[in-house]
Parts: structure tokens; sequence; C-alpha cells
């Protein structure tokens, strides 16, 4: 990034022809820029900030009118880079726009950088390097819930967790170290591994959430399994409510997986069906068998179906003990049907459902919808981590914690502090209070300019 001293200008709409341009300036030379191109009622450096005036830009060389306009006018800090900022609403045609720009940096502007704006948001106050990642997050959104991941991570969500660990750590660090110096003093043992189990656990719970987080962020992968005939193809064009994929009355007609979108409730879902599972008879068949068990491992959650009108087999039997240990709802399907199956000594409550006639669907739903959230509402009342570079942040930050929880037991107290200086220096990073300029560079260069 260039000198902050400068004042920046870019176009922040997308380049083209659009209805409106909108190109933005930044810095203390906003307003006198304004007031050379622009022929309204007042001189903007004149105007109440946080206000809005119509009149013409105008080429200041030779009095030529080139757009009527409206002009957007505020004054730091209470701006998004905490500058003077000023915004020229103009037509949006790509030469018209491209020549406004040309008059704004002739006068002393100079052309913003990917994320600049932002940038300079950061390196003034106003946000953290968290915040900055949510603006992103927030423009790149495609769903609801990825949009309201988004919202709480700007609003300071994960900044507020952030901030109460470090002060948390800040202060036992204080105290393990008036340990070192003054033993008479210290604080116990057993209260300083309570204190520090406690801020460990705010740490886990962080990490926990980013699975989830991640899945609403980027989409939750829901993959149809089970041995071949047992209506998973079925089930997977009722969700979808269309004939996506082939269904005949002959097993193993699903030979590759398919996938498919859905949102529903805010919640972005890639539901995948795939090829039956069980002996196969022919290599096309192995080929298949070998592409589901691929899906299995990238899977968010498995719909483990079996066939209520058909006792189990030894295919069903092996298939459940290949999902062992990974996120599954067994679900009895074809219930319509006489029943025959018995899931005596099966773990977990069936779902029953009806994939041909509809019946057992919301109840499906709502247990997929239960299993991935614990029932906590989607509103932005609880925060879920999605971010990867936090994600591992905290992860490192984690095991500084257990390096010090595990000094702290043996009586090790700068060992421990050594540790948790280290989780501090890892929340710094994380908040962007200290963080190398590589890092920035990863983060701001994804940015648009403009933003």
């Amino acid at each position: 990034m260039g000198p902050l001293e400068d004042t920046i200008a870019a176009v922040a709409t997308p380049w083209g022809v659009g209805g409106v341009g909108i190109i933005r300036l930044s810095g203390e030379l906003s307003f006198p820029i304004a007031d050379r191109i622009f022929r309204g009622k007042t001189h903007p450096s004149k105007a109440q900030s946080h206000t809005i005036h119509y009149g013409w830009i105008f080429d200041p060389r030779t009095g030529e009118e080139i757009d009527e306009v409206l002009l957007l006018l505020m004054r730091g800090p209470s701006t998004y880079t905490t500058e003077d900022v000023v915004e020229v609403s103009a037509h949006g045609g790509l030469f018209l726009i491209k020549r406004i720009l040309g008059l704004v940096t002739e006068l002393g502007a100079r052309p913003a950088e990917r994320g600049e704006f932002t940038y300079r948001a950061f390196m003034r106050g106003r946000i953290d390097l968290s915040q900055a990642e949510a603006i992103l997050d927030l423009v790149e959104a495609q769903t609801l819930g990825g949009q309201r991941i988004a919202a709480q991570q700007l609003k300071g969500a994960l900044s507020s967790s952030l901030r109460e660990l470090r002060e948390g750590l800040f202060s036992l660090l204080v105290e393990v170290e008036a340990g070192l110096d003054f033993p008479e003093e210290e604080m116990g043992d057993s209260d300083l591994t309570r204190v520090l189990s406690r801020l460990l656990a705010k740490v886990d719970s962080l990490i926990s959430s980013y699975q989830k987080g991640r899945a609403l962020r980027r989409g939750i992968r829901v993959v149809f399994v089970g041995k071949r005939n047992v209506g998973k193809s079925t089930l997977f064009n009722r969700f979808l409510g269309q004939e996506r994929a082939i269904v005949t009355p002959y097993a193993g007609t699903t030979r590759d997986s398919l996938e498919a979108n859905l949102e529903r409730e805010g919640i972005p879902f890639c539901l995948v069906d795939t090829a039956g599972l069980g002996k196969a008879a022919d290599p096309v068949e192995r080929e298949a068998a070998q592409r589901s068990l691929a899906e299995l491992k990238e899977a968010d959650l498995l719909l483990f179906l079996v066939d209520s009108s058909q006792v189990l087999s030894e295919d069903d039997c092996r298939i459940w003990e290949l999902t062992q240990g990974r996120e599954r709802i067994l679900v009895k399907n074809k219930i319509d049907l006489p029943a025959r199956i018995d899931l005596r000594g099966w773990t977990g409550e069936a779902v029953e459902v009806s994939a041909q006639k509809g019946s057992g669907i919301d109840e499906l739903w709502r247990e997929i919808r239960e299993r991935l959230f614990d029932s906590k509402p989607l509103d932005g009342s609880h925060y879920l981590l999605s971010d990867l570079r936090c994600w591992r942040s905290l992860q490192a930050i984690r095991e500084d914690l257990i390096r010090a929880q595990d000094a702290l037991a043996c009586g090790l107290g700068e060992a421990a502090a050594v540790s948790l200086r280290g989780a501090l220096r890892g929340l710094g990073e994380l908040t962007g209070e200290k963080v190398s300029p590589d890092i920035l560079e990863g983060i701001f260069s994804r940015f648009c300019v403009g933003k």
C-alpha cells in the first residue's frame, strides 16, 4: 500500500456500463478537489458533513460541464476510512467515469490499490483485522447463512471474544510473573489452573464451531449413502423437488455421484447422490463404489438409508460399520410398504420417511438442521467461526495454552509464562495488533479496487 498521507481515489462500482457509477475519494485533499470540479449551490468545503448535494462535475481548465451528479460529503473521523471522504454518483458510462476519475487524479489524488480503503480503516483503528476480513466475506456472500456469519463478525462478535481472551490471558500472565518475582504473594497453582482452563474452554468453543461455520459459508455437503435400491435417488429428487436423478425399480441404476445445490432456511446445501455400496458384480460397479467411498470422506453429514420393507442385509451392516464415527442420520425409507426391518442393536433413532410418497420429509429436514446446528437459531445470536486463518491461529494459541497448563501442573512458572506470551502474540496476529506485512498483503490483495 502507498503512504497513508496520500489522498486516494477509485471507482467503487463495477467497471462497465450501468445506471450509476460512483467515484470515491478519501484523504485530506478530498474536499479541496471537490471544490475544484463540482458546481452546485454550495461549495463542498463549506457544506455540512454527511450531506448530499446536486450539481454538475466540470473541467476546471475549460469550464466544460461533464455530468449531472450527486455529491456525498463526509468528514472524518465518522467515515469508513476515518478520513474526509467524497463520493461522486455519476451516470454509469464507462468513458464518463474514467474521465471524472482522470480529473480527480490530475488534481492530486492517487489511484487506490486493491482494498486500500478498508486497509486505511484498519490502520486508523476503526476496525480490526478480523472485521476487515468480514467485510470481504460480506461482499462475497452468496447465501443468507454466509451473510449472517460475515455480518456478525463485522459487528465485532469475534473481536469481542478475542478481546476477552486477551484480557484474561494478560491478567493470568501478570499473576504468573508476579509469582516468579514474589513467591510469597502468588496465587495458588490450582487457582491459576482453573483460570487457564476457563480460557482454554473459550478457545475450544471457537475452534469447535469452525466446521459448522465453514460449512454454512461454503455449503453443507450432505451425502446420501446406503446399499443399492434403498431409495437414495428418490429421496434426492424429493429434496430438490425435481427429477434430477434417474430412478428405476432395478438395483444399481446410479453409477456415478450426482450433485445439486439447494438453499433452505438460509442454509446452503450441496446434496450428493451416490451409487449403492455392496458387493460389486463388474468393474463399473467397483469404480462406482470407490467414488461413493470417496464422497463419504468429504461429507459434512451422511444420510444413511435403509429399506424398511426388507430385513437387514450384510451390506447394510457393513456400510453401517463403515460410517462409524461420522456425522450421520439413520433414515428408514419406504415406510409406505409393510415393515420387515429390525434395527435392534443399532444406535440412534431412525427418521422414518417415504421418499416415494413424501411423508416424513419435513421431520428429516428438522433433524438435519438440529444435528448440524444443535437447535440454535441461525439469526446471528450464535457466532460460528468460518475463517481458515482465524482457525489456524486459534489452533496455535490452543497449543500454547496447553503447554502453559502442563507447565503450571509441574510447577514451572517461567515456562508457563513463555507459553502465555506466545498465546498473546497469536491473539495479536489475529486482531492485527502485531501482524506481518505478508499476512496483510495476502488479506487486502483479495479485495477489489474501490473497497
